[in-house]
């Protein structure tokens, strides 16, 4: 099954011809590319067997009563879609990855002036450029977000709703490791990231982190390490700041009783609070129980220069389910954590088979696969989200399961956050500006039962709140979605889907109700 369109389509830049809107992702798509084909073919990727690759197409057509998802001056509108993509996977034994690329041209009968052209990439490349010493890992992405928390969401028939936009990033890592003496190795890291938004300059970013990782050679019960990190983070809209961090940590390893304990001591020094660098005290402690493979807990907690945080996550499996839980505290500038970042329906399914196919490239071939059948877009993921430009704190509660059968699938997730701004010295305005904290909601659930070996039935329900401490500063979105889905030969899929959506931006209610039948082809 095709991913739900919606999900990884967005038009231009406002006011754009179509084609510029597909130029404007060009740097993220270059940089894929030039990577991708410049490692594959150093480390001889293209052997038979080693590198694949499957070009496509979709054609679909969207009846809609509310093209931009708006309350106000609601229309109606046929929205035709005409993509081409392409999936490249290398899995050589030095080099492992995939890119997934797809550009769409987006035409309204009534309203050509938003035709456009859109764009969608998610790639990752890992490879040892020296064997066991120095490798390489790089990810790119260009995906649809939402500006404002207060807005319409992604990912609900919003191509031309002006409360979304594309985002597009990249992250390059080299990493070197090796010996230190007799007794000790070390691990280097460099990594660089940058995030631009197409529609102006809110949530633009970059940071660069280095860092080095110093351990014994070989651990005993009692083992030790020591880390020292070095950051710099700049926002387009807001200012740059720089963090450094010097820490020990103390590991003892329990195996009878399935448990590993961890403490930390450290010193950081950052100009996150103030317009000069302050010194702060870090100790932090923690514990990771795995009773079984199936089975993991973890929790730990430390203090911090923005004060405590803490991380506890709880994850179970069996043979047709898993059962996720994670409460946690951290910042966005933190360079071991990210922020909000939800499981998708891919990374559920990814994690319940790790027992029956250890091996990743072959059980992402079957988790794919096993998607497909059941009609689940592999994206999948309820989240309310928004641009910032400037670092923040974020905590966030979420639970999330899946369970698959002969014919049945469910996925399901629910999860709370609460945002603050971080940086009180940042002048960039977001929903974050004047020390207000945004809170969102989300559930989402996913049926899907297989009617026949080529066809599926599958339902999608996504409900998302929103909400500030200033009067108006809400979001309801309640969307529910009929899909069913088969394969006409085994390259090719129809799907029909039928969405009916509820709004309420402040105190105005709005609806859309939308068809779409959609062919695709693998080749």
């Amino acid at each position: 099954m095709l991913p739900r369109q919606a999900d990884w389509a967005r038009p231009a830049r406002r006011g754009s011809q179509g084609v510029a809107g597909g130029r404007s992702v060009s740097g993220a798509v270059a940089c894929s590319l030039t990577l991708w084909t410049g490692l594959c073919a150093a480390q001889g990727a293209s052997a038979t067997g080693a590198l694949s690759l499957q070009p496509s197409i979709t054609l679909s057509q969207t009846l809609t009563d509310n093209y931009q998802v708006t309350a106000t001056n609601a229309a109606s509108d046929a929205v035709t879609r005409l993509g081409a993509g392409v999936v490249l996977r290398a899995r050589s034994g030095l080099v492992q990855g995939f890119l997934d690329y797809a550009m769409t041209g987006v035409l309204y009968a009534r309203h050509s002036g938003l035709n456009s052209l859109q764009n969608a990439l998610n790639a990752n490349l890992a490879t040892d450029l020296i064997e066991d010493r120095l490798q390489l890992n790089a990810a790119a992405g260009i995906s649809r977000s939402a500006v404002s928390a207060f807005g319409v969401q992604a990912g609900a028939g919003t191509d031309a709703n002006s409360n979304t936009t594309e985002v597009r990033t990249l992250r390059v890592s080299p990493a070197l490791r090796g010996p230190l003496g007799p007794n000790l190795r070390y691990d280097a890291r460099l990594s660089y990231q940058v995030s631009d938004a197409a529609d102006g300059s809110l949530g633009d970013s970059d940071s660069t982190t280095a860092s080095l990782h110093i351990e014994p050679t070989s651990r005993g019960r009692l083992s030790w390490s020591v880390d020292a990190q070095h950051q710099l983070s700049s926002f387009k809209l807001g200012r740059s700041t720089r963090t450094d961090r010097l820490f020990g940590a103390l590991l003892l390893a329990l195996p009878e009783q399935d448990l590993q304990l961890r403490g930390t001591l450290g010193v950081e020094r950052t100009d996150q609070l103030a317009i000069n660098s302050r010194s702060y005290k870090n100790w932090g402690l923690g514990a990771v129980w795995a009773p079984s493979p199936v089975t993991r807990l973890s929790a730990d907690t430390e203090n911090r220069y923005y004060g405590r945080s803490h991380s506890v996550s709880l994850e179970h499996r069996t043979p047709r389910t898993i059962f996720r839980y994670r409460n946690a505290r951290s910042a966005s500038s933190d360079t071991n954590t990210t922020p909000g970042r939800r499981g998708t329906a891919f990374d559920l399914l990814f994690a319940q088979l790790a027992s029956a196919q250890p091996d990743p490239v072959l059980r992402e071939d079957l988790v794919n696969r096993l998607l497909r059948d059941q009609g689940i877009d592999p994206r999948q993921v309820a989240g309310a989200g928004f641009l910032q430009s400037a670092s923040s704190v974020q905590d966030l509660q979420e639970f999330s399961a899946a369970w698959t059968g002969p014919r049945n699938a469910i996925v399901a997730s629910l999860g709370h956050t609460k945002t603050r701004r971080l940086d009180p010295l940042s002048g960039a305005v977001d929903d974050l500006s004047g020390g207000t904290a945004v809170s969102t909601d989300n559930l989402s659930l996913n049926v899907s039962h297989r009617l026949t070996p080529l066809s599926s039935l599958n339902m999608f329900l996504t409900v998302q709140r929103g909400s500030g401490q200033f009067g108006g500063q809400s979001i309801s979105q309640n969307v529910a979605e009929l899909q069913y889905s088969t394969r006409l030969t085994p390259d090719s899929t129809l799907g029909l889907n039928l969405r009916r959506a509820h709004y309420k931006t402040g105190q105005v209610p709005y609806d859309e109700t939308a068809a779409t039948a959609t062919y695709g082809k693998r080749f």
